[in-house]
């Protein structure tokens, strides 16, 4: 069954910065327009270590819902550690940040080439100058290293490469993926392969609120917890 979130975002208040690979670095505020009852689905998700998928129209709030989380992540659940993509519009962005992401946790990455050549990576550029395969293989390393939930944002184009990068993730770590299209079975107006992982996540749908609805509204740390 679908759930819905509402969300209005045109008086939301952000406060971040982005780094070369596109994470965020500085969290959005503590005030959120829209019901607490609706963010605790997406907070169940991420307790529950469970993938999902959140769509809805450009503008409905996906991105702010996605800014908040990521900014209350470690209260919510300290065990897990996000790796936000801002923007996963291509592999190589993908896979860029999410490299980006691991170097900066670990401090120095390792990747080995086909003739077992080993290769540390201490800088970004490094792995700039890197192919996808390698960049790849560098991220499969190391995310058993740790509990890490991936976030995708913008993930409008899901190639048949990115599906094959998205189905390796769902085995290995939680996945949150947004965007506009549904991968809803229900939504007979979206055809594609249906071999394609995103049709099986469970999915949350965003819209706005009404107009009397939307007003600002700190989330209350003992309205946090999920039955």
């Amino acid at each position: 069954m679908r759930q819905v979130i509402s969300l209005c975002t045109s008086k939301n208040r952000q406060e971040y910065k982005i780094n070369d690979f596109g994470l965020i670095v500085m969290s959005c505020s503590d005030f959120i327009i829209g019901r607490e009852k609706e963010l605790q689905a997406l907070i169940a998700h991420i307790m529950d270590r469970k993938n999902l998928h959140i769509y809805g129209s450009e503008g409905a709030g996906k991105s702010i819902l996605l800014d908040w989380i990521y900014s209350k992540f470690k209260e919510l659940d300290d065990a897990l550690i996000p790796v936000y993509c801002r923007n996963s519009r291509t592999l190589r962005e993908i896979v860029l940040q999410t490299a980006g992401f691991l170097l900066g946790h670990f401090k120095h990455l390792k990747s080995v080439d086909k003739f077992k050549n080993v290769k540390k990576i201490e800088n970004p550029a490094d792995i700039r100058k890197l192919n996808i395969r390698v960049i790849k293989n560098i991220v499969f390393a190391y995310m058993p290293k740790g509990k890490f939930c991936v976030i995708l944002d913008h993930l409008e184009y899901v190639t048949p490469r990115i599906n094959s990068l998205l189905t390796a993730l769902y085995e290995r770590v939680p996945v949150i993926t947004a965007s506009r299209q549904s991968w809803d079975l229900e939504d007979y107006a979206f055809r594609g392969n249906l071999a394609y992982c995103l049709y099986l996540a469970p999915k949350l749908r965003i819209e706005n609120l009404k107009r009397k609805d939307a007003f600002y509204r700190p989330f209350r740390k003992n309205r946090q917890s999920v039955s």
